[in-house]
């Protein structure tokens, strides 16, 4: 009778193909370590696409996980990052090389978590101006930013929606559909000077739309700032469609002297993209990149920013919502499929990207 066969006798084009098929770093580390002869044999394989953000998903027990898109959504239990997930916290920001920001205790307790090597930083819980004045440490992302006393008020339409670092600036996308640019200017040692604040022209900013605007997010693809804003049929129902704008300069006549102005130009197909969006921290992927994927916009359920008391409440009113978490396809038809319908309200936090 034959011996059993076993993986070291898989044909060595079977398990570079099948190597190759296998999309998430993760992964291919687990499948390398499965069979000792493929170590070797692997260690020169073509290098696994760049990660896609994955998702960190608060549950109901206070516990987070954290679920692979490359791996069709898996829970990646073993980052060395999630011991520190035990007491609940709130996730309120993401930044590049998996760092999450953390608020232990909702309002204070602040911390950068690499969740990738358990590398943490603490993080102070307020901020004090010239006037030694206290401003509330709230909402965090990648940066702190200081606005310049002479930049233009927040009026009704100017409230700041997303943020992003674009071309040496930071730019505000407001409620009004507008762009706030914030350029830091910094000494020679790299401290900060000054914040210069300019608030570009726009023809066609604040339009109105058929369908409730649940949210909006400004995202660098290409080169270009585009602006993706999320539909509801009304406040209560969840995520049912999405439009993708570029930003673009309008033309200004031969010898014009007026200032540039700019205008939201809507794309009619994203164009080989897929958009991660999520505030402060939505990013563009290329489809080309990622075999098997198609042109797609990936969102959470961050409904809860227009609650801005939410973080004050006890842990028995605060209802994070986690369901309404997917994917929207343009089609044809144009759909949405909705990831993780089980999952009910944390306490804790809204879910948010990891970025690798």
């Amino acid at each position: 009778m034959a011996a059993p066969r076993t993986l070291a006798d898989l044909p060595t084009d079977m398990v570079l193909e099948i190597f190759r098929r296998v999309p998430c770093a993760v992964d291919r580390v687990n499948m390398a370590a499965a069979c000792r002869p493929w170590l070797a044999l692997l260690a020169d394989a073509p290098p696994a696409p760049p990660r896609l953000p994955s998702l960190l998903l608060p549950h109901a027990d206070g516990a987070t996980g954290v679920y692979c898109y490359l791996s069709g959504r898996r829970d990646h239990n073993e980052l060395p990052g999630r011991r520190l997930f035990a007491s609940g916290p709130r996730h309120f920001g993401s930044y590049d090389g998996a760092w999450s920001f953390l608020a232990y205790g909702q309002t204070h307790g602040h911390w950068l978590l690499n969740i990738g090597t358990g590398e943490s930083l603490a993080a102070p819980d307020v901020l004090e101006d010239d006037d030694d004045e206290q401003i509330h440490h709230g909402m965090v992302a990648s940066c702190y930013v200081y606005v310049a006393p002479n930049a233009p008020p927040v009026e009704p339409g100017l409230e700041p929606e997303d943020v992003v670092f674009h071309r040496d600036s930071f730019h505000f996308l407001t409620q009004g559909e507008r762009i706030l640019e914030c350029t830091p200017v910094l000494d020679l040692d790299g401290d900060l000077l000054a914040v210069v604040a300019d608030l570009p022209r726009f023809q066609n900013g604040g339009r109105s739309y058929a369908e409730f605007v649940r949210a909006r997010y400004l995202l660098e693809s290409r080169g270009d700032l585009l602006m993706v804003v999320r539909f509801a049929p009304d406040p209560h129902a969840p995520t049912s469609s999405f439009k993708v704008f570029r930003m673009l300069e309008q033309q200004k006549p031969d010898g014009a002297k007026k200032k540039a102005s700019w205008c939201w130009s809507e794309l009619d197909t994203l164009g080989g993209r897929m958009l991660f969006v999520g505030r402060g921290c939505s990013r563009s992927y290329e489809v080309d990149q990622y075999p098997g994927f198609k042109d797609g916009v990936y969102f959470l359920d961050d409904g809860c920013f227009y609650d801005d008391e939410m973080m004050f409440r006890g842990d028995n009113e605060r209802q994070y919502p986690c369901s309404d978490i997917g994917k929207w396809s343009e089609g044809p038809p144009p759909h949405v499929d909705r990831y993780f319908p089980e999952q009910g309200p944390s306490q804790n936090s809204p879910p948010t990207w990891l970025l690798h």
